[in-house]
């Protein structure tokens, strides 16, 4: 079992931005036997399905990352790519969006990717936010 707070993952915030009509964020956490994998996503506000394609992008990669024992990041980028060709038949033409993913992994060392503004970060009473990547 993986030894981790697991107070580290329920801990997050978010906020609507000021120029933004509404908040387009998801996030979902998947706990594994060796891992556990945070999703965060923020959809753009091109489109009329913003709100459903972030829960679409969460959805698809945490049923994803399930059918490994552990996760690498060769094998998420690979399930990403599949999830991306696959918007177009789910219906999600024009949707864009901000993610971050975060690994935490004790045995092989935890690990993040982002693309776009969507940051994961560790805050701390002594560091303060210290954003990963």
């Amino acid at each position: 079992m993986i030894d981790f707070p697991l107070d580290v993952v329920n801990k997050w915030s978010t906020r609507k931005g000021r120029a933004r009509k509404e908040n387009l964020d998801t996030g979902g956490v998947y706990i594994g036997s060796s891992q556990i994998i945070a999703v965060l996503v923020d959809a753009a506000e091109r489109g009329l399905k913003g709100a459903e394609y972030s829960k679409y992008w969460v959805n698809k990669i945490l049923v994803a990352v399930q059918k490994y024992d552990v996760i690498t990041y060769d094998l998420l980028i690979t399930e990403m790519k599949s999830i991306h060709g696959d918007q177009y038949i789910a219906g999600f033409v024009l949707e864009m969006a901000a993610y971050a993913v975060l690994v935490i992994d004790n045995v092989n060392g935890s690990w993040a990717i982002n693309c776009g503004d969507c940051r994961i970060g560790s805050l701390t009473e002594q560091d303060g936010m210290v954003w990963c990547g």
